[in-house]
Formats: structure tokens, sequence, C-alpha cells
């Protein structure tokens, strides 16, 4: 089953965020690429331990999301690797009252300090904020998004190889449109 037209814009936008993503984490990245097995060990600490603080500071709870592993299973089958981990958290029970520079000032105080934001959007009345941060994990980018929308917080981390992505991304949009890529042209001629 091929995204619809609305998936493929949100694909396209994960993309253009990643390019400057790509290029902050290039320039950050460790002069030891941490391994496969230490990335896993610590691939969501920020992301729990973020969780926990805004449960613990704003006395609210996260929704349990069920199957949560079942869903990074099913991201990184159908993104053939692209996609190796995916957490979501969200809160329905946040106070009204927060606003965007408190939220903001809360969760980079809880992260560890690899993440680099790239992204920040605010509402005129300061109620609705989106924050993007970046932190390199070897070939792979560590991506946390939060959005904030009167009292309602979704959080979502990933971490995502943005080349391999964008190269399933271009071969999902050719396969789509009936074009011939060198991988789908093999597949073609096999049969």
């Amino acid at each position: 089953m091929m995204p619809t037209r609305f998936g493929w814009q949100t694909l396209a936008g994960v993309v253009a965020i990643m390019v400057p993503a790509i290029l902050l984490a290039a320039n950050t990245a460790p002069s030891r690429s941490p391994s496969h097995s230490e990335l896993r060990r610590e691939d969501h600490r920020d992301f729990d331990a973020l969780r926990r603080g805004l449960e613990e500071h704003y006395h609210a709870h996260a929704t349990h999301i069920p199957m949560q592993g079942l869903i990074g299973v099913i991201a990184r089958i159908s993104t053939h690797g692209s996609v190796r981990e995916l957490h979501v958290a969200e809160f329905d029970d946040l106070s009204a009252n927060i606003d965007a520079a408190e939220m903001k000032s809360f969760a980079e105080s809880r992260m560890g300090g690899d993440w680099k934001r790239i992204v920040v959007e605010t509402s005129r009345d300061g109620g609705e904020l989106s924050l993007i941060y970046v932190r390199p994990e070897g070939d792979h980018l560590g991506m946390m998004v939060l959005d904030l929308d009167k009292g309602e917080l979704n959080m979502v981390e990933m971490s995502m190889n943005p080349a391999r992505l964008a190269k399933q991304i271009a071969r999902w949009e050719n396969h789509s449109r009936g074009r011939k890529t060198p991988e789908n042209a093999v597949e073609q001629s096999g049969d």
C-alpha cells in the first residue's frame, strides 16, 4: 500500500529537515562513533528522562500507547532499517498555562548536552510550541520532536539513517509513478 499524498508531503518534509540536520551532525560528530550496542542501551535515556521529568514536574502522566515496541519494529521493517528506533509519548493533561519558554527551558534542562536544537516554532500567544532536536548516533541521526498545543504535548524520538531513508523515499516515489530505478528495473527484469 502506497502512502497518500499527505504521507508523501510529510516524508518530503522530514527529508527537507534532515539536510540541515545532517550538516549539523557532521560538524558535531564525535571522533569515535559509538558501537551499535552502545547506542541501543542509551538510545532513549534522554526521552525517558524527559518523559519522567514532565510527569513529576507537571503532575501528569503520559498516555500509554499500546504495542509501542511493535511500532518500532514495524518502522524498522517498513523503512528497511532506515528508522532504527521509534518512541512516542502523549500528554493530554498538562497544565494549560504552560508557556512555550517554560517548556523549552524545561526540555533542554532534562535532555543530554549532545542534542542540538534545529527548529523552534512558537505561536504569538506562546501557547503552542514545536521543537526539533538532533544528535549524531554513528551512521544514524537521533531526532526528538516536542509539540505543545494548549496543554497537550506529543513527544517523538527516533533514530534514522538519513541517507538510507532518502533513498528509500525516492524508491517509493519512483515506484508509485511507474518509473524504473536501478533497483526496480532489476526486480522487473527478473520476473
